[in-house]
């Protein structure tokens, strides 16, 4: 069961009580009595204004109007095939191999999208309605269709505006003129979203170098690089981005020292060396057994070694003394021996007493005991501390040895101390670097974006002004596409059932005669239309249209948690 998260119902409470308000402000108002209809959660105002500015608008340029929707018919039906063909794919790809971007979400304000982002919606969300009204408007006058009504209409938090026509008119224009209203309203979109590509693109550029966005406090790079810096060179080769720079660092290996050049914040240049780490996430639960050669193993299995929990292997002192070895079995994960240039060994260990002397742990070497390794020294452990061991090849170590014949390694523990006492390890971590291990630098990069000539003259506003053109984009491209498509009541439908009809003036005038001369009698029921093989095609299509429609959303819901994706990706 899904649960609305607090922030979310206080945004619906709110939303609740600002239209509770502005219905009682309305009626206190009498704001019908100025064309005004107002209800729960929307409100709808009719004004000739707007039927004047549109009639202004066919007038002054019908000629340019008339080429321009006419081409918005040949851009409606290559979008509605493309649109068709995009879900197919795109439903086709979430059966077999679903990816969150190819998630298919429902814009819910409040729901899929809240905070921030969707204020910065609702300027986009205005324009794309307003814009696309308009347009049909337009299109309809140019060709003497008259337009009945217009106004604007709000719903919860979504507002535009609306242009009613006169439905028998369009009916019996011919099939070019029908098309050209129904493809109007997408291609004004399809308009506005190029003319805000254009802007977005003339805000920003992608500067050379790799942007620094986050520098993790227990990665290699801390305290060398700091977030905020630009990474322009990395051993001397140029970084033109940050894909750039992912290809130059996984030419490293783990431990290699690493010389960055970077831009600071000051605008000042630097050289930075970063040995070069592992990622810690890739951890290996080897642990084949617990030999315990003195002292009681109160508690814990070593499953638990391998986990951040509360059961810890505990274990006793036996005459204050305590040895055991871990036996760690690589065979399962096929790796040579021979391959590892590394072995590290994160510990978590906590004991009821301190000033533990000549303690250690030791990785045997199976070829010269002589030569064990000690990974650590144990001295205080009464508060328990955390420590890291490691044995590479680069210090000399030939790992090859430290393995006995069944590729297993032995990690012993000695403690020692003049009274009896209890030892517990939370955590006991392995990481094997081989060969093939990429590096690790616990960094975030981003591109390197610089302001252009339009950001630079809108100064601190032109962040918001951006991300504003940037939904006006993506929303206005989406709104053409999906409003194309060949199901009830978008205008794709129309446009898709136009190849089927005819123009209906003859037939309408005359049942307009035959209703004025027969007024008086009685009206025989309509006969039934045959089933023809054009309604054949027209559903047929209808129906592949709503399958890959709601198969998208519903593959979308099922497989991602869409209340949050869709907020993640803005």
């Amino acid at each position: 069961m899904f649960c609305l998260q607090t922030d979310i119902l206080t945004f619906f409470l709110f939303l609740l009580l600002f239209w509770f308000c502005f219905f009682i402000l309305a009626k206190l108002l009498k704001l019908e009595k100025r064309g005004w209809e107002v209800g729960p959660g929307y409100f709808l105002a009719k004004t000739t204004k707007l039927n004047r500015f549109i009639n202004k608008l066919a007038q002054r340029f019908p000629r340019f109007w008339r080429v321009l929707w006419t081409i918005g018919i040949g851009f409606g039906f290559i979008a509605m095939i493309f649109i068709m063909a995009f879900l197919g794919y795109n439903f086709y790809a979430l059966l077999t191999a679903p990816k969150p971007e190819n998630a298919l979400v429902p814009f819910i304000p409040g729901v899929t999208v809240t905070g921030l982002p969707l204020l910065y919606m609702i300027i986009p969300i205005a324009i794309i309605m307003l814009c696309h009204e308009i347009a049909h408007g337009i299109a309809s006058r140019i060709d003497g269709v008259t337009v009945k009504s217009s106004g604007f209409l709000a719903f919860l938090l979504l507002f535009g505006a609306f242009v009613e026509l006169d439905d028998e008119q369009a009916a019996k224009k011919s099939r070019r003129t029908r098309q050209r209203i129904f493809a109007a309203g997408s291609f004004s979109n399809f308009i506005v979203a190029i003319f805000a590509l254009i802007l977005v693109i003339n805000m920003y550029k992608i500067g050379t170098g790799a942007y620094l966005y986050h520098v993790y406090d227990e990665g290699p790079s801390f305290g060398q690089l700091n977030a905020q810096e630009i990474i322009l060179k990395v051993n001397g080769t140029s970084i033109k981005n940050q894909w750039d720079l992912s290809s130059v660092l996984d030419q490293f290996k783990p431990f290699d020292p690493v010389l960055f050049t970077v831009e600071a914040t000051n605008g000042s240049i630097y050289n930075r060396t970063v040995i070069a780490g592992f990622n810690r996430s890739a951890t290996y639960t080897p642990w084949g057994a617990l030999l315990l050669n003195d002292g009681i193993n109160l508690s814990g299995t070593l499953n638990s070694l391998s986990l951040n929990d509360q059961n810890p292997l505990t274990l006793q002192s036996s005459a204050t003394y305590l040895n055991f070895s871990l036996i760690i079995n690589i065979s399962t994960y096929n790796i040579p021996p021979e391959n590892l240039s590394a072995l590290f060994v994160d510990m978590e260990i906590h004991a009821n007493e301190s000033n533990f002397n000549d303690s250690k742990v030791y990785l045997t070497n199976f070829q010269n005991p002589t030569l064990n390794y000690e990974i650590f020294s144990l001295q205080n452990l009464q508060s328990g501390i955390n420590i890291t061991g490691n044995i590479t090849k680069a210090a000399g170590y030939d790992l090859k040895e430290y393995f006995n014949t069944s590729k297993c390694l032995v990690l012993n523990f000695i403690f020692n101390r003049s009274s009896d006492f209890t030892v517990d390890i939370d955590v006991c971590k392995l990481y094997m670097i081989t060969n093939q291990s990429t590096s690790y630098y616990g960094i975030v990069t981003t591109y390197n974006v610089e302001d252009r000539e339009l950001a630079i003259i809108l100064g601190p506003l032109a962040p918001h002004i951006y991300k504003i053109l940037s939904y006006l984009y993506m929303f206005s491209l989406a709104i053409a596409l999906i409003n194309l498509l060949p199901i009830p009541p978008f205008d794709g439908d129309k446009l898709f059932v136009t190849l089927f009809e005819t123009s209906k003036t003859g037939k309408k005038e005359q049942e307009s005669d035959s209703e004025i001369n027969d007024s008086s009698k009685e009206k025989p029921p309509k006969p039934k239309e045959p089933w023809t093989w054009k309604k054949t095609v027209i559903w047929s299509v209808r129906g592949l249209a709503i399958f890959f429609f709601l198969g998208n959303i519903i593959l979308s819901i099922l497989l991602f948690n869409i209340f949050t994706l869709f907020s993640s990706f803005l």
